[in-house]
């Protein structure tokens, strides 16, 4: 029988996330016809300087060169995955100095809420109501 662990308390999460070398987050959500998302699991990853693997395309990490040092997308798509590739990205990734660090900066300085509010509320601010 297969366990998938249930719920975990923080303290918990926190030494299972030390364990990790390698994040998935989501896959497989073009088959739900969403070619675009943003995952909490991929926030978390970065808050937590774990480099990741994702299948769709993110508003703050697809075009971006700096997150992409970090996180490695594949195609959304039925296609075999590249396992080489990620393989390939992973090493490069974890040859940075300091990459977690600067993983958890990264997400403080552009996926953290505060500063995702900010945005909305000054968009929100600065929209004409006719």
């Amino acid at each position: 029988m297969l366990d998938f662990g249930g719920h975990i308390e923080k303290e918990e999460a926190d030494l299972l996330f030390n364990s990790m070398h390698l994040g998935i987050s989501a896959l497989a959500v073009h088959r739900k016809g969403l070619k675009s998302t943003t995952t909490i699991k991929s926030r978390e990853y970065f808050a937590r300087g774990l480099p990741f693997i994702f299948a769709y395309t993110d508003p703050d990490l697809s075009d971006n060169s700096e997150a992409l040092k970090y996180c490695y997308q594949i195609p959304a798509n039925e296609d075999n995955v590249d396992i080489n590739g990620i393989l390939n990205w992973y090493s490069g990734c974890i040859s940075q100095e300091n990459y977690g660090v600067k993983m958890h900066q990264f997400a403080k300085l552009h996926l953290d809420y505060k500063v995702k509010m900010e945005k909305l509320v000054n968009y929100i601010s600065n929209t004409k109501i006719n």
